[in-house]
Parts: structure tokens; C-alpha cells; sequence
């Protein structure tokens, strides 16, 4: 029993029960540690002396001959035990080798990764790529709430937040590691967040996005973010004419600030959000937003029709490419359309606009060579080699004249990409080629 506890603190890398919990946040140990388990069950039956571990010695002279059998079972089920141990210890050091289980001693997780065709995913992340990835996935925060801790009556937490879909949970730590450390991993139902509060560790993130600023509209909000931040920096503890220049920067940052809030200081002067500068688009930028908003998908149709009591299928088959950001940065996705030289720009009844792409010559000599020169760093890189692939298919088929079992290797491949609905991509099929 305790050589079976023993290994899940050696995977978990600590005896906190908390740690251990949540590095099975992504699979739970007794999936590739079950033959442990068992072994675990049977000696805890055994513990409490139940069947089949319940035997009697009798006052017969056989009873010497089956203790004796008895112990030395028990003797070789031990050190059988170890032995399996041993080797399953160096089956779990095989797989962390080959990446599909990843142990991480420093954060004491242990997760099981999705494999990648891109050599490239344990390399140090680009700066442009961070902050790329900011800008579609990333938060800079201020909670301002009641504390009787606090000699204001109110606590201000700044926070610098991404927040991603747990089969990314690999690139928040990678992030980690970028801002040296900085910040704690959470999880929340399927998604994990990367979460940074403290001062000391924020000082890590502000440098990084004054040498690489943002191009999203996130950039206003960055700006508002830093200035609380020096003035948290400058002042310890707060004093109240502190507080309020805290308000005036939060006024316009995200939400605003509580109705409370406004009403206690009715005097305030709110700090103006900051055009934001067109900078120049780096690929890595590119390639970082794009792992954050950006989807590749294959879309297929099939369409049956009776004609003359005939039964004819017809099929359909196409690629698109699509950035999705709010309609605030319009601009930002047009400058897009002119760096790649392709591609629209097409708002949504929402507040929602789309960066669009379905002509397969532009996707194939344009789109592919790019992402393959600058590769994706998320789990988007498993779509784009299956995009890659029904390219593949499609460039091999010109006169697109689908047969059954052509059609089926497509439908195969879009079945383990992403899933997205036809009017949520193209609004017109006519405007298909």
C-alpha cells in the first residue's frame, strides 16, 4: 500500500494534497497508474483482514505449515510488488522522454500533453508571440473591493490573467516560465488560468509590454493598468489622495468602476483611454494571435436530390481560415488583410468581426507557407496539420469532382478538428471557390 502511495507523490512531486488534486486536473492518476490501484485495493482488503484474507490458524499441527505458507505468500507478493513498481517507474520516465507524459518538477504538475509534429514547442516563446497572444487572449485587470484589513476600507488587487482551454494548460506554463515564474496555475471546470497578483511578479509583465506593445485596442487598457501599478509601487500603504488617483485610472479601465464607488467619490477625474499606435506587425505577433483567435477548419457538403426517380450526392469541399476579434479592432483586422495580402473583413450582427479566407489557391500559397515557416505554438498546430492534409487532398483533386470514398477521407479528417457551425463561417455558399 504505501509503495502505491509513494508513486503518486513521486508523479504529483509533492505531499501537499492540494498539489496532488490538481495535477489530475487534466487525467486522473488511476487511468495510466490502474494496475497500481489494484494492487492498492488488494492491500487495503487485506489491512482489515477481510476474505480472502481472513484465514484462522487452528490449534492443529497443520497450523505451523500454514502460517508459514501464509507469511511467506505475503513475502513474495511484496517484493513482487516492488519489482512492478521499479518498472513502472521507468515505463512513466519513457513516456515523460517522448512528451506524451509531462512531469514538471518546478510547478509540481504532471499532465498528459498532446503530441505535436512541431519541434519547435519546447523552445523559448517569442516576445512578439506573447504579446500576439495578449492580445487575444489576455486581461490586465483591477478588482477594488470592501476589506476591514485595509485603513481605506478597500482593498485594490491588481491582476494580469490569460485564460485558455485545458488542452493548452502546456503553453500557460510556458508563459510562466517566460515571465520567470511569475504567477499561479488554476483550473475551472475545462479551462485553466494563468493568474498574476503580486507586485513584485507584475514588475516581470510591465517591462515586456513597453518593449513589445500591444496592437489591440488592449493596449488603452495596458496603459491604465501600468499607472495603477507605479502608483501601488510608489505608495505603501495607500494613502487616500492614492486611492483616488487608483479611480480615476480604473474609471475607464474595463468596466469602470461600482456604483458605490462613484457615488462615495463623486469628484473624480477619469484618466482617458490612449489611441492606440500602429505598429508594425510582426509574424510572431501574427502567429501568437492567431494561436489565441484564430481557427482552420474543413467544411464539407453533401447534398442528395431525386431527379427522374434517380438518387444522385453531390459533394461539396472547402478550407477557411478566420481571425475573430471585437469589432473595436476593425482596423487592426484590416491592416491584417494588407500584411498577408488576402483574405476580407466582414463584421457580424454582433459585436463580433472576422478576418475570412475560403479560396483554396490564396490558403495554399499563402496561408500554409506561412504557418509552416512560422509555426503555431498552441493546440491549433493539430488543426493546421490536419488542414494541411486535406489540402493535400483537395490540390490532388483540380477538377473537384468528389468521389465517395475521397469525400470520406475529408469528413475523417474534419471530424478531429474544431467544430463550428456553417453560419457562424460563411453566410453565402455561392461565394465559395
Amino acid at each position: 500500500m504505501s509503495s502505491a502511495i509513494l508513486l503518486v507523490v513521486f508523479l504529483a512531486g509533492s505531499l501537499d494534497i492540494t498539489v496532488i488534486i490538481e495535477a489530475q486536473r487534466a487525467t486522473w492518476y488511476i487511468v495510466p497508474l490502474f494496475p497500481i490501484f489494484i494492487i492498492f485495493f488488494i492491500g487495503s482488503i487485506a489491512e482489515t483482514n477481510r476474505a480472502p484474507f481472513d484465514l484462522a490458524e487452528a490449534n492443529n499441527p497443520n497450523s505451523t505449515v500454514l502460517a508459514s505458507n501464509y507469511i511467506t505468500a505475503k513475502f513474495i507478493n511484496y517484493i513482487s510488488n516492488i519489482y512492478f513498481i521499479l518498472n513502472l517507474i521507468r515505463f512513466s520516465y519513457g513516456l515523460q522522454s517522448t512528451g506524451i507524459l509531462n512531469v514538471d518538477q518546478k510547478n509540481f504538475k504532471a499532465t498528459i500533453r498532446h503530441s505535436s509534429t512541431n519541434s519547435n514547442n519546447k523552445l523559448l516563446l517569442h516576445p512578439q508571440w506573447i504579446t500576439g497572444f495578449t492580445d487575444g487572449e489576455g486581461c490586465f485587470g483591477v478588482k477594488i473591493y470592501k476589506s476591514k484589513g485595509y485603513a481605506l476600507g478597500w482593498r485594490i488587487q491588481p491582476f494580469f490573467q490569460i485564460k485558455l482551454n485545458v488542452r493548452d494548460l502546456d503553453i500557460l506554463y510556458r508563459i510562466k516560465d517566460y515571465f520567470g515564474g511569475a504567477g499561479t496555475i488554476g483550473f475551472e471546470k475545462n479551462f485553466a488560468k494563468l493568474n498574476i497578483f503580486k507586485l513584485n511578479e507584475l514588475e516581470k509583465v510591465i517591462p515586456h509590454f513597453e518593449s513589445y506593445p500591444l496592437l489591440t485596442k488592449k493596449y488603452a487598457d495596458f496603459e491604465l493598468f501600468r499607472q495603477i501599478i507605479l502608483i501601488l509601487k510608489e505608495e505603501s500603504p495607500l494613502s487616500e489622495q492614492g486611492f483616488i488617483k487608483v479611480l480615476n485610472f480604473r474609471y475607464n479601465l474595463n468596466k469602470g468602476i461600482s456604483e458605490e464607488l462613484k457615488v462615495l467619490y463623486p469628484n473624480l477625474e477619469p484618466a482617458l483611454r490612449l489611441e492606440v499606435p500602429e505598429g508594425v506587425i510582426h509574424p510572431e505577433w501574427l502567429v501568437g494571435f492567431v494561436d489565441g483567435e484564430g481557427s482552420f477548419n474543413v467544411i464539407t457538403v453533401e447534398k442528395k436530390s431525386n431527379a427522374a426517380s434517380t438518387l444522385s450526392i453531390s459533394y461539396k469541399v472547402w478550407l477557411h481560415f478566420q481571425i475573430t476579434q471585437h469589432n473595436r479592432d476593425t482596423l487592426l483586422m484590416e491592416r491584417i488583410v494588407t500584411y498577408l495580402g488576402c483574405g476580407s473583413v466582414k463584421k457580424r450582427n454582433t459585436e463580433a468581426v472576422d478576418f475570412k479566407l475560403n479560396k483554396f489557391e490564396l490558403l495554399n500559397n499563402i496561408i500554409i507557407p506561412f504557418f509552416q515557416k512560422y509555426p503555431l505554438q498552441s493546440a491549433k498546430n493539430i488543426d493546421f496539420q490536419s488542414f494541411i492534409e486535406a489540402a493535400s487532398i483537395i490540390k490532388s483533386k483540380p477538377s473537384r469532382q468528389w468521389t465517395a470514398e475521397n469525400f470520406k477521407k475529408i469528413t475523417n479528417i474534419q471530424s478531429i478538428m474544431n467544430k463550428y457551425t456553417k453560419d457562424n463561417l460563411v453566410e453565402n455558399k455561392d461565394e465559395v471557390k
